[in-house]
């Protein structure tokens, strides 16, 4: 039997040797394929950690703006609550203003009346007075 194995080795011995190498090219690539494959994966970790990151930052930047939104659009809730206010004010003053027109009309439609009197009065004794018939 030990004859035979020899035989064997010595006959297929070369077809064993290429098998050998064969396979150890093989597992020599695939161990290759192995750390180009983990190396991607490490920077596709990495790249995943940024994206991350940044995506944090935009949310932060995203709640300050809507922050900021929400203050600008509270402010202009109350300049358009003050401009309201003013608009009213300013209605209620022009009413004001004109009560005020039409009363300083009247007291001087008054005053001339007044002073038309007066003059009426003075004229009258200004004149000479006719004798007194007896």
């Amino acid at each position: 039997m030990l004859n035979h194995q020899l035989v064997e080795s010595y006959r297929f011995g070369p077809q064993i040797t290429m098998l050998e190498n064969e396979l150890y090219t093989e597992q020599e690539e695939h161990k290759k394929d192995i750390l180009k494959l983990s190396q991607q994966i490490l920077d596709m970790q990495t790249q995943v950690s940024d994206l991350e990151q940044q995506v944090e930052h935009l949310n932060v930047e995203h709640g300050i703006q809507g922050e900021d939104l929400e203050q600008a659009n509270e402010t202009i809730k109350e300049l358009e609550q003050a401009l309201s206010r003013m608009a009213q004010e300013r209605l209620a003053l022009r009413n004001r203003l004109e009560q005020i027109v039409k009363e300083k009309d009247s007291i001087q439609a008054q005053h001339d009346e007044w002073r038309h009197y007066a003059e009426q009065l003075e004229q009258g004794l200004n004149r000479p007075q006719s004798p007194k018939k007896k």
